[in-house]
């Protein structure tokens, strides 16, 4: 029980900071230095599908967004959004990069 009161509040800090689903995007690809229109063209260059992984990761484990909600944007299927955070926490923990997009800007 405590564990998920803690997680309320963080997601309550980060939506206080402004971290949303709107901003994400924009701060995920800037911190990889793509663009953030390059998310949404399907390309599977690896430095965009990376951005697409993070993304999702974030969006859904930390700041409690749906997968359906993080879909639209980038136009991928829920599905594709649940084997991303998969692929998230098997890759490269998303431990250090997560910290910098979550942080006010």
């Amino acid at each position: 029980m405590r564990g998920s009161g803690e997680e309320w509040g963080k997601r309550s800090l980060l939506r206080q900071r402004g971290v949303n689903l709107k901003r994400l995007p924009e701060k995920a690809a800037g911190h990889f230095g793509v663009e953030t229109e390059d998310l949404k063209s399907g390309s599977k260059v690896p430095a965009v599908a990376k951005v697409r992984v993070v993304l999702c990761y974030v969006g859904v484990r930390k700041l409690g967004l749906t997968s359906a909600s993080i879909a639209q944007d980038p136009g991928i299927s829920p599905s594709t959004v649940s084997k991303s955070i998969i692929r998230a926490q098997q890759a490269f923990g998303c431990e250090a990069n997560e910290e910098h997009l979550l942080e006010s800007q």
